[in-house]
């Protein structure tokens, strides 16, 4: 499965969100432990970014900006930082969902994901259908 880096933090939280009986809820938890690994992989990558691109104290440790949580950048490389993060965000991550086949259980996981009563909108709603379709071209072998 094919899917955006940006993308999987919302449906990771979508997905936990969700209401599964519990035999679909343990193929969830797979499911998710693999996205989860992607975001990991996702958030080193963003270090090494920030890394090479923010502004350091004599200590080499990152220099926090005005804004709580963020980091002042080198006034320099700010565009060619910019340029990354987007490269970075869009960049098409691979989900093996290969152990689960094509057929029966990942077909049972689609249904019951499309019958779940959750309610969802907004971003929710465009995280949940965006991985539906993913899932969905995964199983038909797109």
């Amino acid at each position: 499965m094919q899917i955006r880096k940006q993308d999987i933090p919302m449906i990771v939280h979508v997905l936990n969100k969700i209401e599964l009986k519990a035999k679909i809820s343990r193929i969830n938890y797979r499911v998710k432990k693999k996205l989860i690994a992607k975001t990991e992989d996702m958030a080193n990558d963003e270090k090494d970014l920030l890394d090479r691109y923010c502004q350091k104290d004599a200590d080499g440790k990152l220099v926090e900006a005005e804004t709580p949580g963020t980091w002042k950048l080198v006034e320099e490389t700010k565009e060619e930082y910019i340029r990354e993060k987007i490269e970075l965000l869009n960049e098409e991550e691979t989900v093996d969902l290969s152990e689960f086949g094509k057929g029966t259980q990942m077909k049972i996981y689609f249904k019951a994901l499309e019958n779940s009563e959750t309610k969802l909108s907004g971003e929710q709603a465009d995280a949940f259908n965006l991985f539906l379709d993913k899932l969905e071209e995964e199983i038909n072998g797109n």
